[in-house]
């Protein structure tokens, strides 16, 4: 039987949420390859762990897991960035 790995994680937001997911994964030995940051002030922390920051929708690559790590108020705004494979 062959398992298949998601290998490709990025996450949208840069709350506090994001920011502990990404240091849970890292201490796992899984680096996720992007988060998509809206404000400035928020990416210092991420590029401190050494993950690309991204700031806009047409910077967003393929991934085998997003993972939406928003306030609820915003829940449904990044969905159009998405790649429609992945929804």
């Amino acid at each position: 039987m062959t398992q298949q790995l998601i290998k490709n994680i990025s996450l949208i937001g840069a709350g506090n949420v994001a920011y502990h997911l990404c240091k849970a994964f890292m201490a796992q030995g899984i680096k996720p390859q992007q988060v998509f940051v809206r404000s400035k002030s928020k990416a210092e922390a991420f590029t401190k762990m050494g993950l690309e920051v991204i700031f806009t929708s047409t910077e967003i690559k393929n991934a085998d897991l997003f993972i939406l790590a928003v306030n609820d108020d915003s829940s449904l705004r990044p969905l159009p960035y998405c790649p429609l494979a992945m929804l």
